[in-house]
């Protein structure tokens, strides 16, 4: 009873969280009536590069989540029961941690939001070459499956929420199609915007990815087909196939809509047995690196990510 959860609730503080703004007003989440905020909102801390931490429960707060009234009720009445007896009800104290945590997130059709497009844009325009930018009149999902002529139940991303990598996919009867992948600082990107990176985590983390699907869509006995840019992407799937993780099936010479950038579409089929291998080794090092909180600056060769290909 000292430790129960009843409510929880999310501010809505900083210029990242608009989105729950929209559906306050849409009607799709509940503001709370009381500003519940946490022990640490009068303190300071110093953050990631010396930047202050701030606290979005300062502006309004959302309820996400709630205990059933009836549930609540007991336990009220059994905590009156005990202060009767003078019991003790006293605060429990819990350390607060604070690390440079990594998360990726995955949305389909129309839970993808425009904030989620937002941060895609965002990432294309520091990645790719102007010609090769499609989603720049982007505004929500609908305009993102048209773009890439999927549809909308099938649009499928995933995306670092430090907005440094995202993959765009759809799935039908025959194929996995990868619409598009794009990372930042990457070997095969451009510099066109200054957008911070974790190049290391973000290469593991989209390899992780890129190969989880490939393998989830070999298991269903299906191929993997996307357009690569012959002097990018395209060298990394030749050497994904020289190291056995893939067969190239089919492959066309194409250009890039009205530009003279060069195109390879390719088909390809996993090697189920090399590309688990590969994928264990990758997931083994992610985990390690999560673990030790590893940031940009204190990466390290690994022979195990040197030979990773996207």
């Amino acid at each position: 009873d000292e430790v129960v959860l009843k409510e929880v609730t999310c501010g809505t503080g900083y210029n990242d969280l608009g989105e729950l703004e929209r559906r306050i007003d849409e009607g799709e989440l509940q503001q709370t009536e009381e500003i519940i905020l946490p022990k640490e909102s009068e303190r300071e801390y110093e953050g990631y590069k010396r930047r202050r931490v701030w606290i979005d429960s300062k502006d309004k707060q959302i309820l996400l989540a709630s205990m059933d009234e009836e549930k609540r009720k007991e336990i009220e009445k059994r905590r009156k029961e005990r202060a009767k007896k003078n019991e003790d009800l006293k605060d429990i104290e819990v350390p607060i941690e604070y690390k440079n945590a990594r998360e990726v997130e995955g949305h389909t059709g129309k839970e993808i939001y425009p904030s989620d497009v937002e941060r895609i844009k965002k990432i294309e325009r520091g990645v790719y070459r102007v010609e090769q930018q499609l989603m720049q009149d982007c505004e929500k999902a609908e305009d993102v499956a048209s773009t890439y002529g999927i549809e909308l139940d099938k649009l499928e991303i995933v995306l670092s929420k430090d907005g440094d990598w995202y993959m765009i996919g759809a799935e039908d009867e025959k194929e996995y199609h990868i619409a598009d992948v794009a990372m930042v600082g990457g070997v095969n990107s451009q510099r066109n915007e200054q957008i911070g990176a974790d190049v290391k985590m973000a290469t593991i983390e989209l390899a992780e990815r890129v190969y989880s699907k490939m393998l989830e869509m070999a298991e269903k006995g299906k191929n993997v087909r996307y357009e690569a840019t012959r002097d990018t992407s395209y060298i990394n799937t030749k050497k994904m196939a020289e190291k056995g993780l893939i067969e190239i099936i089919e492959e066309k010479e194409a250009k890039f809509g009205n530009s003279d950038i060069d195109m390879n579409n390719v088909v390809v089929k996993v090697n189920v047995d090399k590309l688990k291998e590969e994928l264990a080794n990758i997931r083994e090092l992610l985990e390690k690196l999560r673990q030790r909180g590893v940031t940009k600056a204190s990466f390290r060769k690994n022979r195990n990510t040197d030979n990773i290909s996207l």
